[in-house]
């Protein structure tokens, strides 16, 4: 190689090693060993705003009350209803995921052993792969997101008209 350069060899990746300018290599940092931990919130205070009369706040907090088993500040899944894709058959969508910094990798991590302890997914052996998109919301924080327009654009369009 040269001054600059390094042959880095990486078991299990495609490419059995791969050469790097020294400018791309970084410090190799162990990873903790450990889960997060998974701490019940207490329940949300709603702000009900400035428009409704006392007598009207008290109502609705009564309302939402009644239904609080309907509410949820969790991820979780339903039984009501259930929903299938129609793609083409013979047709796979196969996507390599997107590079992401560094400094999201723990967010992304801790997102998806977030919603694997929630049961909202489960880990797969599909032949189907689409990225993930970590968008930043206002607050700091990540919004955990698929990439699924290759899916849509084969997917076959089911409209449900309007009652």
């Amino acid at each position: 190689m040269g001054p600059v350069n390094f042959r880095v060899r990486q078991p299990g990746k495609q490419q059995g090693e791969q050469i790097y300018h020294i400018n791309l290599l970084k410090r190799w940092v162990e990873p903790a060993n450990q889960l997060p931990a998974f701490a019940i919130k207490e329940p949300a205070v709603v702000d009900l705003g400035t428009q409704l009369s006392a007598a009207q706040k008290k109502e609705l907090e009564a309302l939402v009350s009644s239904f609080s088993d309907v509410f949820s500040e969790t991820l979780g899944q339903t039984d009501v209803l259930s929903y299938e894709i129609h793609n083409p058959p013979d047709t796979i969508i196969r996507q390599w995921p997107y590079r992401v910094p560094e400094v999201r990798r723990q967010a992304i991590e801790e997102e998806a052993q977030w919603m694997l302890h929630l049961g909202v997914i489960k880990e797969s052996q599909s032949p189907w792969s689409n990225p993930i998109v970590m968008v930043p919301k206002k607050d700091g924080t990540y919004r955990f997101c698929n990439d699924f327009r290759k899916l849509n654009e084969v997917s076959q369009f089911n409209s449900y008209p309007m009652p």
